[in-house]
């Protein structure tokens, strides 16, 4: 699948895209009108609901698209806007995509990053209030 968008690709694409790979390879030794014919035979004997191997036509669907999506992942993440970069004096600074994310979700992440320190400070501080009262009133 070396489509460059991201559409699914049509019958009539992986048509094209077999016909246009085989003709390479043979130089067009067969005419055009029995390559999509042959093709298309091809194609609707796979599909078959008759076809034990359909199974296999699957996984190698299965494996395209797991090779595309793995590829165009790796491309997306080593991409400019994930790249770490330095200032002028040399020291290291978050990309701006980083940065974006960090400001998107900074509530979320002071409120992991405090909870638990804070949950504890609080039930310090009622014990220290219970404690305060019990003993000035006794």
């Amino acid at each position: 699948m070396s489509e460059s968008n991201n559409a699914l690709m049509t019958t009539d694409t992986i048509i094209d895209n077999i016909r246009s790979k085989i003709m390479n390879e043979f130089a067009n030794f067969i005419p055009k009108d029995q390559w999509d014919k042959m093709i298309k035979q091809e194609i609707d004997d796979l599909m078959s609901p008759d076809n034990k191997n359909r199974k296999s036509y699957k996984n190698v669907i299965l494996k395209e698209l797991e090779q595309e999506t793995q590829k165009r992942i790796t491309q997306y993440f080593e991409s400019a806007d994930w790249q770490q970069c330095w200032d002028n004096y040399g020291n290291p600074q978050a990309s701006e995509a980083i940065k974006k994310i960090i400001i998107e979700n900074s509530g979320l992440i002071l409120q992991n990053m405090m909870a638990h320190t804070s949950q504890m400070m609080f039930g310090e501080f009622v014990q220290k209030m219970k404690n305060f009262h019990f003993n000035n009133f006794q």
